[in-house]
């Protein structure tokens, strides 16, 4: 029997033996839901007299007794629809925790109704199929359509659950329960998470991490996050979408260590020549050229057989819930003709042609700034210590520091667009954020290679260091190059430590004195909600601004490719720390790729072909006194080849390798078989039985049937 949680006299009280819904009947609790309770910790309400507490104004009653009615409605509905439900207070009491948890037999029932995939054991090839209850058949037809086929399902070891034989993985727990919480599925709750979020009735939404599978990820974080050679692993705990940031970022660190193994031989080059603009030089940037477009094509090919691997490659895109800040009118949804919010794209476009004039304006004042760093360090590089190289420095911190600040101007102007889907407001923040990072991380390095040496700025004429612009790109390149490796790392991993402690010194400062008694300790379920929320978004926002660094510009830098390599790995350990130290857990969603990242990468790649083509003919000295038709027809040539060579690898490497083509249609029929249990006759059997059997065709003579 479900007692209402919380609130006034007479109401129950959280984390009693009386308000425990159930036992958990062998599952673990998996998600957490934070209810706000009271309107400040020193604020009475629903608890035994205090006389320190504070009595709350009508106001605030009033408040916490709607928010005691949302709770118990939804805590309700999620009993009633056959969940575990386990509510707790918060340390301080300003907050109702509630863990939701549920048994095998309705993670059977849902994903069974949901079609979800698991995969199959090993004899079957590890093919992946839509999970289906055993059948024990109908005794009015003596059992011949029993259907037995959970023996087909890979069991998945885990000494927590209580059942050895589980098939389930704690990711898909997670999705299944979810389903469970949100949909509006015969059997399910149906709660509006992101409508409660809007109104400020659920304060946190979140998955439970696990500690053995942290201690066991962090233990193993080398084959785990760095080579991708235990992805499976971050997969079945974080879901696909981080399994494959982890494993794109993998395949990077590799492809930058063969062009590592190339660049040892230009590297020597130039320091035998004193310069990157050497003879060697035009062989490197075509060979860099390859590299960049050749690497999203072999991206492609591993994210497929991944993708084959891990059940998701043929993944249909699914009907998304509105973001929680979504906003519109009511009306008719044409795919599930129920009520729902609706925002047409008439609406958005004053909106997004505001975006675009912020940033274009936004642009046009950063090339000013870039230009007065030029001018300074021109005028005043005689001046300060270290001279070039500290104006170099300044610039990288101007840099990073606009990116940081327009990520965060962006996010606004991409709020007030206002996109229904997750996906489709990523993908606008994408296109805005990569016009602006690709012209304030590559501007000053275009300006150098093609356009600084006796130009004009402000009236001054410009000069390259020691005359040699290879030398001024190689040098800035590296300055770059080096801030982003030691200075945004390390505020990347100290800032979510920063805002945990943060919060819970605010929290502490609050309840000072409000009881006269000892601050007990946060439950883990608690630590875990004062912790940010994870988003890949970020971190592949990096490594596109890398990529460029290390395929647009690396001639005049080739010692910065082995650089990379421990870029890469101090990347992948930042971000491990922060996805199983520092953040919540994020939910685990289900991608078949990075989605529109890998098409970022790919026009990068494109970008690198055409910049390395140019930094050939136009800065190096191989074309010195050609004319510019010939210069031009020159680049041309290069940029065509190198493009041919990426059609013609695609046509002997297919996107999608044949392997995969292949192994794919085995999957189909091994599920065909062995779990729709199709049987195939035997065609001996059907030989003899056609030859025992005399059939005669009559032949008519002519054909009598008239259409109506």
């Amino acid at each position: 029997m479900y007692e209402p949680l919380g609130g006034g006299p007479g109401m129950a009280t959280p984390g009693t033996a009386d308000i425990q819904l159930g036992q958990l009947a062998g599952a673990r609790y998996d998600i957490c839901l934070v209810f706000p309770y009271k309107t400040s910790s020193r604020v009475k309400y629903g608890e035994h007299s205090d006389p320190v507490l504070n009595d709350p104004s009508s106001r605030e009653r009033r408040q916490m007794e709607r928010w005691d009615k949302k709770r118990s409605s939804v805590l309700k509905q999620l009993v009633n629809c056959g969940l575990e439900v386990k509510p707790f207070y918060s340390r301080d009491k300003d907050e109702v925790f509630c863990k939701i948890g549920t048994d095998i037999a309705k993670l059977q029932e849902v994903a069974e109704m949901t079609k979800h995939k698991l995969q199959m054991k090993e004899e079957y090839l590890g093919a992946h199929a839509p999970y289906i209850k055993d059948f024990p058949g109908r005794p009015d037809v003596n059992y011949a359509d029993r259907k037995v086929v959970s023996h087909v399902y890979k069991p998945r070891d885990d000494e927590d659950f209580p059942t050895a034989d589980s098939i389930f993985r704690t990711a898909d727990r997670i999705q299944l329960l979810d389903h469970v919480i949100r949909s509006k599925d015969k059997g399910c709750a149906g709660v509006d998470i992101g409508a409660l979020v809007k109104t400020g009735d659920l304060k946190a939404y979140f998955p439970l991490h696990e500690n053995k599978k942290l201690d066991e990820l962090d233990s193993t974080w080398w084959s785990c996050f760095v080579t991708a050679a235990n992805a499976n692993k971050v997969r079945d705990y974080f879901g696909e979408r981080i399994g494959f940031y982890f494993s794109w970022n993998a395949h990077f660190s590799k492809w930058l260590f063969m062009a590592t193994l190339i660049a040892a031989i230009f590297i020597i080059a130039d320091v035998g020549a004193g310069t990157p603009d050497n003879t060697l030089a035009p062989i490197f940037c075509i060979i860099m050229a390859l590299w960049s477009i050749l690497f999203t094509h072999y991206w492609r090919r591993k994210a497929h057989s991944y993708a084959l691997e891990w059940g998701v490659f043929d993944l249909e895109p699914e009907l998304e819930a509105p973001r929680p800040e979504f906003f519109g009118t009511y009306r008719i949804n044409p795919i599930t003709e129920k009520q729902d919010l609706y925002y047409p794209w008439t609406s958005r476009v004053l909106s997004v042609l505001l975006s675009y004039a912020v940033i274009t304006v936004t642009l046009v004042a950063m090339l000013i700034v870039m230009a007065t760093v030029f001018v300074f360090r021109h005028l005043y590089h005689h001046e300060v210590p270290f001279g070039r190289i500290t104006f170099m420095l300044l610039l990288a911190v101007v840099v990073d520091a606009l990116n940081s600040i327009f990520s965060w101007v962006v996010k606004i102007l991409n709020d007030r667009e206002n996109y229904r889907t997750q996906t489709d407001y990523e993908n606008a923040l994408l296109a805005k954020t990569v016009v602006f990072k690709f012209v304030n991380s590559y501007a000053a390095l275009y300006y150098i290679a093609f356009f600084k040496d006796h130009s004009t700025t402000f009236g001054l004429t410009m000069h390259c260091a020691r005359g040699d612009c290879m030398i001024d790109l190689s040098w800035q390149l590296a300055a770059f190059f080096l801030y982003r490796l030691i200075a945004s790392n390390f505020i990347e991993l100290l800032w979510p430590k920063v805002v945990y402690l943060l919060k819970s010194w605010m929290e502490r400062r609050a309840f000072k004195g409000s009881r006269g008694a000892v601050l007990q300790d946060m439950s883990q379920s608690e630590q875990q909600c004062k912790k940010e929320s994870y988003n890949p978004f970020d971190d592949f926002d990096e490594m596109v601004v890398q990529f460029g660094y290390c395929s647009l510009f690396v001639v005049a830098t080739p010692w910065i490719l082995p650089l990379a390599v421990l870029a890469n790995v101090v990347e992948c350990w930042v971000d491990k720390n922060k996805l199983i130290h520092h953040m919540r857990r994020p939910m685990p969603l289900k991608a078949k790729d990075n989605g529109s990242w890998d098409m970022c990468f790919e026009v990068m790649g494109f970008l690198a072909v055409f910049t390395n083509a140019a930094l050939v003919v136009f800065t190096t000295e191989v074309f010195l006194g050609a004319s510019l038709l010939i210069k031009l027809l020159w680049f041309l040539a290069i940029e065509h080849l190198v493009i041919l060579a990426r059609i013609v690898m695609h046509v002997i490497h297919p996107e999608v390798p044949e392997y995969v083509r292949i192994l794919n249609l085995k999957h189909k029929h091994i599920v065909h078989k062995h779990v729709d249990c199709v049987d195939e006759e035997d065609e001996t059997m059907r030989a003899h039985a056609l030859q025992d059997r005399e059939l005669k065709v009559a032949i008519l003579d002519v054909d009598d049937d008239d259409d109506d």
